[in-house]
């Protein structure tokens, strides 16, 4: 996990990226008045999708490729 400090419990987004070779890559942006606030992963989509999940973030949402953008994790 990298980042300059992760943000607050319960605020920010976590978002999760699939890429076409198989890796995942999940980052936890601050919200609102914690913009400079993210933490970041990389891995196999197990790794990332727990990682991700385990996070006390406000929103959780995942790249469609249909779609061309993210949308609700689980949704």
């Amino acid at each position: 996990m990298s980042g300059n400090r992760p943000p607050a419990k319960g605020t920010g987004t976590v978002f999760v990226t699939g890429y076409r070779d198989g890796t995942y890559k999940a980052i936890w942006q601050g919200g609102d008045g914690d913009r400079g606030a993210y933490a970041d992963t990389e891995g196999t989509e197990e790794e990332v999708m727990r990682w991700a999940l385990s996070r006390e973030a406000a929103n959780y949402l995942i790249w469609d490729a249909e779609t061309g953008s993210h949308v609700p994790l689980g949704g």
